[in-house]
């Protein structure tokens, strides 16, 4: 177990000293206000709320193209992945 946990420690540290880090698609704002008891609250992010919109699935597949591009990019990923599923197959 701690030789688990000592190999999971050392694939974190070593991903994020990764310096291909992904830049994801900007996220656009929208100027959304609620008024709640008197107090203003802001919402611009509202608009990703709505889950069956065709804007909100472009976002949701252009945010997991980048997040799935960096991660398919990791060599020791497969090496990782392999290690695991040895020590779970019991």
């Amino acid at each position: 177990m701690n030789r688990l946990i000592i190999f999971l420690l050392l694939a974190i540290i070593l991903s994020c000293q990764n310096t291909n880090n992904p830049e994801y698609p900007s996220t656009e704002k929208r100027v959304v206000i609620d008024s709640y008891f008197g107090t203003d609250i802001q919402d611009p992010y509202r608009w990703l709320e709505d889950d069956l919109s065709e804007e909100t699935m472009d976002w949701v597949n252009n945010q997991n193209k980048t997040t799935f591009n960096y991660l398919n990019s990791i060599p020791y990923k497969r090496n990782i992945k392999k290690r695991l599923e040895q020590i779970w197959n019991y």
